[in-house]
Formats: structure tokens, C-alpha cells, sequence
């Protein structure tokens, strides 16, 4: 088998794998009925999914861009 081609798009099949499972765990706690009294845990956690989503994206569309096209 030919593994160069997944060798070289590890990292966006991993950030996609993340994005798509963080969209996954907000929509679940945004569709999901949870008790009134635990709802500060929710909105911690969705916090916390939305701040790995941003790093991915700023990662892959941000600064950071240019420097791996370069390399």
C-alpha cells in the first residue's frame, strides 16, 4: 500500500476529525435536555470545544498559513 499521500494529509485528516467531532459534541449539548442545575458544566464544556475549534481554524486559515505552504 501507498502511504505517502495519508503521511502528508495526517494533519488535516486529524483536524478534520476534530472539527467534525466538536460539532458534534455542540450540537449534542445544544439539542440535548439537561437538567437546569447542571448547565454551568454544559456551557464549560461548550466553551472549551468552541476554543478547539477556533485554534484549528485559525491554524489552517490564519497566520500560519504561509508558513507551511513554504515549507
Amino acid at each position: 500500500m501507498n502511504f505517502d499521500k495519508f503521511k502528508t494529509n495526517t494533519t488535516g485528516i486529524i483536524a478534520i476529525l476534530i472539527l467534525a467531532l466538536s460539532y458534534a459534541i455542540l450540537f449534542s449539548i445544544i439539542f440535548w435536555d439537561f437538567p437546569s442545575d447542571q448547565k454551568d458544566i454544559y456551557f464549560t464544556i461548550a466553551g472549551g470545544v468552541t476554543s478547539i475549534v477556533t485554534m484549528v481554524v485559525s491554524f489552517y486559515f490564519g497566520a500560519s498559513k504561509n508558513q507551511n505552504d513554504e515549507n
